[in-house]
This record gives structure tokens, C-alpha cells and sequence, in this order.
């Protein structure tokens, strides 16, 4: 085998390992991208409680008669 054929070799070697590695990462940014999604949603969900509660501000209160 001469200096080409086996550089040939090692570039599609290397060719190959690199595409599986990438098929890895895009199922691993698949897979955090549908994690964020359900992230975003649950915040969402709890502002939007948060929003519905009736909160008030107590700096705005006046104070008890006793004071």
C-alpha cells in the first residue's frame, strides 16, 4: 500500500468517526431542545398562576389604627 492509499484510509477513518459524532450531538441537541421546550412551559405555567394570585403590595397598606 503506497503513502496515498493510506492517507486515503486514515481521511475516510476520520470522515466516518467525524459524521457518527455528529448524529451523536444533533439526537443530544434534539434531546435539549424538547427539554427547554418543556422548561419554557412550566415557567410559563407558574407565572401565569403567580399572575392570578392576588398579591398586594404591602408597602402600599396603611398601618394597623394601633400604630
Amino acid at each position: 500500500m503506497n503513502d496515498i492509499e493510506q492517507r486515503l484510509i486514515e481521511l475516510e477513518t476520520k470522515v466516518s468517526y467525524q459524521d457518527h459524532l455528529i448524529d451523536d450531538l444533533n439526537k443530544v441537541v434534539i434531546e435539549l431542545r424538547a427539554e427547554v421546550a418543556a422548561v419554557k412551559k412550566q415557567n410559563k405555567e407558574a407565572f401565569d398562576l403567580l399572575g392570578a394570585l392576588d398579591l398586594k403590595d404591602s408597602s402600599q397598606e396603611k398601618p394597623p389604627p394601633h400604630y
